[in-house]
């Protein structure tokens, strides 16, 4: 990774540069690998929806389509923020001043996609409300307590993918502990680990439980979801410290190359420029080659 950070062939990106940014774009690419299986698993979550008849899912999906607009939204304030970051400790980067544009255009598709699914979850929930309501018949205790079955089901899945997501971004924490050596903090690596393996088995006992209507395993799966409400907090306080100090954000960086002769052609697309190195040309180890920068497009 470091090999990359290089503005020419005669320097790379000061230590400052590397050392400060480094962990954040790192952690960028994790967050980047979660949305994408994130998107894997909305599509699941919609198709199981739609065969099951689940009208609490429909809903879920309405919300999380209008949660992705605000998130677009701050996407442009982190972005903003750490393009000035990388400008104020990376000189060597340039970057594309129409990148903004691209977010807003997502952002408008975004919103007329969420709103259209909207309108389709609207239409599928109040068909699905009817033929529940021919199966199950019109007792309202009975509607509530098939209600309440839908959303515990629901909430089975959502947990077992937010614990996948969690692990995933707490892979760079550990990490940073494990180099740190931190005695008190050691105890709680490990124990995150054993609970978030733990928690799928536990999901399965809770599911065959609800189907068997057997209550001590639905007993015996609150305790241990009590108990691992504990751990994940203290894990959430753990990378909300590290969170504002590496500046961890939603977004995505592009980094590729781009010859130092075609900023020339392009000085009013790049808001930084490289710092060349002046030789003399009557120098005997002067050799005039194509230098190369890296420029990030965001």
């Amino acid at each position: 990774m470091y090999n990359l950070n290089k503005s020419n062939e005669t320097e790379r990106i000061d230590d400052e540069c590397y050392n400060e940014q480094f962990l954040s774009l790192y952690v960028l690419t994790l967050e980047n690998l979660m949305f994408i299986f994130f998107y894997f698993f909305q599509l699941y979550f919609c198709f199981n929806a739609i065969f099951h008849r689940n009208t609490i899912q429909i809903i879920t999906i309405a919300s999380i389509n209008l949660a992705f607009i605000f998130i677009g939204i701050m996407q442009l304030f982190e972005v903003g923020n750490t393009r000035n970051d990388l400008q104020n400790h990376c000189p060597n980067l340039g970057f594309y001043p129409q990148s903004d544009k691209g977010e807003v255009f997502f952002i408008l598709v975004l919103a007329i996609l969420a709103i259209f699914m909207g309108y389709l979850s609207h239409k599928l929930y109040r068909q699905f409300g009817w033929d529940v309501y021919k199966d199950i018949g019109g007792d309202v205790k009975i509607q509530k307590l098939y209600k309440t079955r839908l959303i515990f089901i629901m909430l089975l899945k959502l947990d077992a993918l937010m614990i996948i997501l969690f692990s995933g971004l707490l892979v760079p924490v550990f990490y940073i502990l494990y180099k740190e050596k931190d005695g008190v903090t050691t105890p709680l690596m490990i124990t995150s680990t054993i609970i978030m393996i733990l928690v799928f088995f536990f999901e399965i006992l809770a599911y065959h439980s609800l189907n068997n209507e057997w209550g001590v395993g639905m007993l015996i799966f609150i305790v241990f979801w009590i108990l691992a409400s504990f751990n994940f907090a203290g894990l959430c306080v753990v990378v909300f410290n590290l969170s504002l100090e590496t500046r961890w954000y939603i977004g995505f960086i592009m980094v590729k190359k781009r010859r130092a002769e075609d900023s020339h052609d392009d000085k009013r697309d790049l808001i930084s420029k490289p710092r060349m190195i002046k030789r003399d040309p009557s120098d005997p180890k002067f050799e005039t080659k194509d230098t190369e920068k890296f420029v990030i497009d965001i």
